[in-house]
């Protein structure tokens, strides 16, 4: 459009959730992007990368996203054609009183992608996603109030040589407005 970028970004983003009436729930996300042209490496996709690159398992401890991946590194990944899939099933909540109903839910996060003329981004060292990112997840939501607990674990082509770099645990955060 006669700017100074000569790139098009283009994605596409499906939801599905199904109901069910013990009030257990199934959520589904699929994500699929696309760029072309001479994007600048801040421009092309990553993700939604949610863990701080820190030695301690205690130092990345955060609060967790909803449709993020939670072992992924920060600039760990970066893709011009990527595709996401995120699973989510809550169980129906535990009734332990009226005041405390904790809900479970389990949790899988994939994503595969690639990138196109990686040579043109000199001095800058970063992974694809071509051989598929995978990572399951459990959350413990509603323990006090909105918040809650979740864990993660990377495994799969990915995986990284030790326990603690591949796990993530955080808080999680839901309000009801």
């Amino acid at each position: 459009f006669g700017g100074d970028f000569n790139f098009t970004r283009l994605g596409l983003k499906a939801e599905h959730e199904i109901k069910r009436l013990d009030n257990s729930r199934t959520e589904f996300i699929l994500e699929g992007n696309y760029a072309f042209g001479e994007i600048p490496l801040t421009h092309t996709f990553h993700s939604y990368p949610n863990n701080p690159n820190r030695e301690n398992i205690f130092q990345r401890f955060s609060v967790a996203g909803r449709n993020s991946f939670e072992t992924m590194y920060f600039n760990e990944f970066y893709s011009t054609r990527q595709a996401m899939l995120h699973l989510r099933h809550q169980l129906r909540p535990f009734k332990i009183s009226d005041n405390f109903q904790p809900e479970l839910v389990l949790i899988s996060r994939h994503a595969i992608g690639d990138f196109e003329n990686p040579e043109r981004h000199e001095n800058v060292s970063f992974d694809t996603l071509e051989k598929g990112y995978s990572e399951a997840g459990i959350e413990l939501n509603k323990l006090f109030g909105g918040l809650g607990l979740s864990a993660a674990y990377r495994y799969g082509a990915y995986h990284l040589p030790g326990f603690k770099e591949n796990f993530s645990f955080k808080f999680t955060l839901q309000l009801q407005l």
